[in-house]
């Protein structure tokens, strides 16, 4: 199953209203006569916080994809496709809504992989990896959630595949 969330045009709108409020402040500072360098600054802020909107939500997004027992994001900008994370579902845990306030375990490993600056609805994968507990945000649709939490629930219930251990060609049966 795949899932490419629909672009919002919320990103390009703060994009364009945080590049005007830069250059805005910047011509100002040539009228004011005392603290030009502060509102200078100011003006590099609102510039730099439109170039990382612009790059980060407007040029790049992510699709999500649940192919056997992994997960899958994939980051794509113009027509280079990237794969971010690849987890086996194995590693429980479950998605939850971002905006629920639902106790969560703390957890020092956070990613965010969300398509649009901020989102009407995201959701928290929660998981546990290498001994320590993750999140990844992402913004999936109800449909998607619903099956990757059954196909967790149904991977809990399902052995594991006996792993076969690697040999190095000579002591093979």
């Amino acid at each position: 199953m795949r899932y490419l969330p629909p672009k919002l045009k919320r990103s390009g709108v703060w994009s364009f209203l945080l590049m005007l409020a830069g250059i805005t402040l910047y011509f100002a500072s040539a009228f004011v006569p005392k603290y030009v360098s502060v509102i200078q600054v100011v003006s590099f802020i609102f510039f730099a916080f439109s170039i990382y909107i612009i790059t980060r939500y407007v040029l790049t997004y992510y699709y999500y994809e649940i192919d056997g027992e992994n997960f899958r994001i994939i980051k794509v900008t113009g027509k280079k496709q990237q794969p971010m994370c690849n987890i086996c579902l194995r590693a429980g845990g479950e998605v939850v809504n971002a905006r629920d306030g639902k106790k969560r375990k703390p957890t020092r490993i956070k990613y965010d992989y969300v398509r649009n600056f901020m989102p009407d609805d995201k959701y928290i994968y929660c998981f546990e990896w290498n001994g320590q507990y993750a999140e990844i945000t992402f913004e999936p649709n109800a449909e998607f959630v619903s099956f990757m939490n059954a196909k967790i629930k149904e991977l809990e219930n399902v052995p594991a595949p006996e792993e076969k251990t690697p040999t190095n060609g000579w002591y093979d049966e």
